[in-house]
């Protein structure tokens, strides 16, 4: 049998769980009454089994690959909490209520089919990707105009900060206009974030104020790029944000490092950065005049060890690979702006369902039989 979505294969799974839920909710109530409780109503069952989801599994940070996974974890997050604790009862001593469930097949086997329910019912919170924690709240711009992205803003205690329980719910992708378009962006101390009503309104910011701070014409000519592109595509929303300037850790004014520009693609996982880096900027030397070949040499070396530390370090602290625009490839900024674009655009091919296409062939089979 083909289901339609995954909320309608839930709804099948509901149905599964009808047939023995009064068998198992007499049983749940036994073992209260042994435990010296109250009579439970199936509410408190469901309580009882679900409840407890977010202290079994890490479901924020965690990505889990199917139902199995989900349900492999929240068994182990069981085990771990309560697999060597006994509990002394006006009866005797017993275990955990949902352990003591389990020993029956029939509470097993409908706790093994609710937990597959909750996976189908929150199958997008349970299967998106969770970024690291370190990029949960993301910095921008040159001094002294710099901004923050944040998953799910929120601002305490005279800071901005993630709302963590609703990071795996958020209605958007990660780091794409669409994600700009739904939390605005935020300013140190600043409790109100900056929002934008359209499309058309943080393109406008985009140019008249990151544009019109960048001091570097490579910069600029591939902002104007990005700008070109996106006026030329429906699906606005999805495309990942080109951020300007990613600051190195935090959003103090002294910060480490910038990289021009950053993509952080959320369908693939891919983090890029992009560096422009003419020698006229990154390995000039100044006073050759008076240096010897050796000083000339200590200067470029240290000059390289700097670049090539700032990129070591983004990708040790954050996963992102940098790509340099040399000066022969910024001959052609129309090129780089290729380069860039082919990051833009990348998704994960949607996964074909081999039941799905068979009972499609078979469908196909049978009209010309």
């Amino acid at each position: 049998m083909a289901y339609t979505s995954a909320w309608s294969y839930a709804e099948h799974l509901t149905e599964i769980l009808l047939r023995d839920q009064e068998e198992v909710l007499q049983i749940y109530e036994d073992l209260r009454l042994f435990e010296g409780k109250k009579s439970s109503s199936l509410q408190s069952m469901h309580s009882t089994i679900g409840g407890k989801n977010n202290i079994f599994v890490d479901s924020i940070r965690t990505e889990f690959l199917n139902p199995r996974d989900f349900k492999a974890q929240w068994i182990k997050g069981l085990c771990d909490q309560y697999g060597e604790k006994l509990y002394e009862g006006p009866n005797g001593k017993h275990q955990y209520i949902i352990l003591e469930m389990m020993k029956f097949p029939v509470c097993s086997h409908y706790i093994d089919v609710f937990l597959e329910r909750n996976f189908y019912r929150n199958v997008k919170e349970r299967k998106r990707f969770k970024p690291n924690e370190n990029l949960w709240e993301i910095w921008f711009g040159s001094n002294p105009l710099f901004w923050g992205i944040m998953i799910s803003p929120a601002f305490r205690n005279g800071q901005w900060t993630n709302d963590v329980s609703e990071i795996r719910r958020a209605k958007y992708e990660y780091w794409t206009l669409g994600h700009i378009l739904n939390t605005g962006i935020v300013m140190p101390e600043n409790p109100q974030p900056y929002t934008f009503s359209d499309i058309g309104s943080f393109i406008n910011f985009y140019e008249q104020i990151i544009f019109r701070l960048s001091k570097s014409d490579y910069e600029k000519e591939i902002m104007q790029q990005y700008f070109k592109y996106l006026s030329e595509i429906d699906n606005v929303f999805e495309v990942p944000l080109l951020i300007p300037e990613l600051r190195f850790e935090n959003e103090n004014v002294n910060h480490k490092y910038r990289l021009d520009f950053t993509i952080l693609n959320s369908y693939t996982r891919e983090l890029i950065g992009f560096e422009i880096s003419p020698q006229s900027t990154h390995m000039q030397i100044s006073g050759i005049k008076t240096k010897t070949q050796k000083d000339m040499n200590e200067d470029i070396k240290e000059k390289w060890e700097k670049e090539m530390a700032k990129r070591n370090e983004y990708f040790s602290q954050y996963g992102i690979t940098t790509i340099t625009f040399t000066d022969e490839m910024l001959k052609n900024i129309e090129n780089c702006f290729e380069i860039i674009k082919r990051f833009l655009e990348k998704r994960i091919r949607q996964k074909v369902d081999f039941e799905e296409q068979t009972q499609r062939l078979q469908s196909i089979l049978r009209k010309c039989s």
